[in-house]
């Protein structure tokens, strides 16, 4: 039986624009979804919606209030939990990472023969300090941005109120303090869940510290953090260099967001950058 799926897209940009590696994203994965609902948290003018025609089924356009989980419960409320259940499986995405580099259904359809409810590309090991806000302990978790739950949780209690509980807060230290390390623990007290690459690096996140580790291990997505801030490699055009000879994805709208967001380095930002993260290695729970 072929499985059922719908995805909540989540886009934002600060300059309004809709970038190219969004498009070839979402024409990537659109083949894996029965629908597909795109969430901009920043208007996108005709000219970009018309280079988006084709790849979303509804769109839902919103103010940048409460981030990511605020414009996903938007999503959720608009198409509705009796919608939402004629599905096998919930998506929630965002537009934080490049990729695919690899075909991702075959993810979607092993994962979906385990004896889990929910799961996600990858893992925030947990650490002793590190919460924004309060430099307090985070939990281990599935790094948010991206999340498929099972017909069990979406129609779970636990997960409706959750979502219910979900406010318009501007404070991305609430947001992260309240749903983005929350969610994981909450649904893990029920629900069973894995995630797609498993590692034995003890960093407590490297999502964006190790991108060669991941992609070699077939990682389909990979943060744009990864970019800015990676002890596999230290410059934005050496990890482009290994995409482009590990994979077959197209490297230049990768190029072209760093040369817009002027992401680089400096021997003092790398030096800061190694010590605060073996710093954070020590501090695993």
């Amino acid at each position: 039986m072929i499985a059922k799926r719908i995805l909540l897209y989540v886009h934002f940009n600060k300059d309004g624009n809709v970038d190219d590696y969004v498009i070839y994203q979402l024409r990537y994965i659109k083949p894996i979804f029965d629908q597909i609902i795109l969430i901009s948290n920043s208007k996108v003018s005709s000219s970009d919606k018309k280079r988006l025609t084709g790849l979303y089924d509804k769109f839902i356009q919103r103010n940048n209030r409460g981030y990511d989980f605020a414009a996903w419960r938007d999503g959720i409320k608009k198409i509705g939990w009796k919608e939402i259940e004629k599905y096998d499986s919930l998506t929630l995405m965002n537009d934080t990472c490049f990729g695919p580099f690899v075909p991702m259904k075959p993810s979607y359809d092993r994962m979906e023969k385990l004896d889990i409810d929910f799961w996600g590309m990858t893992m925030h090991n947990g650490s002793n300090t590190g919460m924004p806000g309060t430099d307090g302990p985070v939990p281990r978790l599935i790094q948010s941005y991206f999340l498929a739950f099972n017909k069990n949780v979406v129609r779970s209690k636990v997960f409706r109120d959750f979502w219910t509980g979900v406010i318009d807060s501007n404070n991305v230290e609430f947001v992260i303090q309240n749903y983005e390390t929350r969610l994981t623990p909450l649904l893990s007290k029920k629900f069973n869940y894995d995630i797609v690459v498993r590692h034995n690096d003890t960093y407590p996140d490297i999502t964006y510290l190790k991108p060669k580790l991941l992609i070699e291990k077939g990682l389909p997505l990979v943060k744009t953090k990864a970019f800015m801030e990676n002890i596999d490699s230290l410059t934005p055009y050496g990890l482009i260099r290994f995409i482009r000879s590990h994979t077959k994805t197209p490297t230049m709208y990768m190029y072209k967001y760093i040369n817009k967001n002027k992401v680089g380095y400096t021997k003092s930002s790398i030096k800061k950058i190694i010590d605060r993260k073996v710093r954070n290695r020590s501090s695993q729970v």
